[in-house]
């Protein structure tokens, strides 16, 4: 497993392993955990559930909001 460091504009640093949370991605894309979740649930991003949890591929995230 490989891990990417990158800059984000409401932290210094963020270290992402091959998946991540919603809140890790609300983060990214400064928005609400809710509104991560909303669009797990309806495709919008490619994730799992895990659980009540929802797991999002890292590098598919990344490459589909362009950040990195």
């Amino acid at each position: 497993m490989s891990t990417i460091e990158i800059e984000v504009q409401h932290a210094d640093r963020m270290t992402l392993g091959p998946l991540i949370t919603t809140k890790d991605a609300a983060v990214l894309l400064a928005c609400t955990t809710r509104k991560i979740s909303d669009m797990c649930a309806k495709g919008e991003i490619k994730a799992v559930k895990v659980g009540s949890d929802w797991r999002i591929n890292t590098a598919a995230f990344l490459e589909q909001f362009g950040i990195a």
